[in-house]
């Protein structure tokens, strides 16, 4: 759960700095998250700053809604401030909950670049 909401929130603020919307591949295991993106260059200089704006939220306790989509009753959303997404995942109820987390860069090809998530 603490892995699933951090890594939408970790998406938002990837979204922030470098306009990212569309990713390639996701995974949440009990371990890690990660989130591909098709980038140009190196995403390892953006890093430092979104993971330090993602521990300052998790830091906040701030509420993360779940809730019944209106018309689709088998969709569910997943909110965050002014965040939101689709999502029948898990997920904690406050970012305090979440913990802090670290970030990792990874090549998996030209032009590819993943960004792992773990929880310490």
């Amino acid at each position: 759960m603490r892995l699933h909401a951090a890594s939408h929130i970790i998406y938002f603020l990837v979204e922030e700095k470098t306009g990212l919307k569309k990713i390639i591949g996701s995974n949440v295991t009990a371990d890690k998250g990660r989130l591909d993106y098709e980038y140009p260059e190196s995403i390892a200089s953006l890093l430092p700053e979104i993971e330090a704006r993602a521990n300052q939220i998790f830091n906040d306790d701030s509420e993360i809604k779940i809730y019944p989509d209106k018309e689709d009753p088998n969709k569910r959303w997943w909110e965050y401030k002014t965040w939101k997404v689709p999502c029948g995942g898990t997920h904690v109820k406050s970012t305090k909950e979440i913990g802090n987390v670290r970030l990792k860069r990874k090549n998996i090809g030209s032009g590819k670049e993943r960004i792992e998530i773990y929880i310490e």
